[in-house]
């Protein structure tokens, strides 16, 4: 009997601290997350303003298609065109779109520099000839940037991925 309490000692003292090393979150994870959820909301809402405050103010904007902006201003320019209810020739609409997160992946590269990659798929979008795009899938490549307490995207890249079988 009295072997069985000094094992249930043993073991119980020894996954204790384990047990307590595994359940803060880190506090950069948890902020880069709220960054990818309000891209998301934002985008979903056509909130141009709000997109565009997810970057920092010499933020760079690249497209799949290779268009490039540069600074939070014309990010957000940029983007009242897209979200847009108006259809504006050779331009992708955006307007009736959803777009959904499949998987986010961070990597803290220092304490104040993260690469996220986050997988995406879009419903609702319109082509830029004006066809209905259909689902699209793709991944976008971010450097975050810590600016005191608050994560901002600094380097956007995005990519779609072909249509599989």
């Amino acid at each position: 009997m009295m072997n069985r309490r000094i094992v249930l000692t043993l073991l119980l003292g020894c996954s204790l601290p384990l047990l307590a090393q595994t359940t803060a979150p880190d506090p950069n994870r948890v902020a880069l997350q709220a960054l990818v959820n309000t891209f998301i909301t934002t985008t979903n809402a056509k909130d141009a303003k709000g997109f565009s405050a997810c970057f920092t103010e010499d933020g760079e904007f690249t497209n799949p298609v290779g268009t490039f902006v540069k600074g939070r201003t014309a990010i957000e320019a940029f983007h009242a065109r897209l979200f847009s209810p108006t259809r504006f020739p050779n331009t992708p609409s955006f307007y009736h779109a959803r777009l959904t997160v499949l998987n986010t992946s961070i990597r803290m590269v220092t304490s104040d520099v993260a690469a996220v990659d986050v997988r995406w798929q879009q419903e609702g979008a319109i082509a830029p000839d004006g066809s209905p795009w259909g689902t699209r899938t793709g991944i976008l490549s971010w450097v975050a940037v810590r600016d005191h307490d608050t994560w901002l995207i600094e380097i956007w890249h995005n990519m779609e991925l072909p249509k599989g079988p």
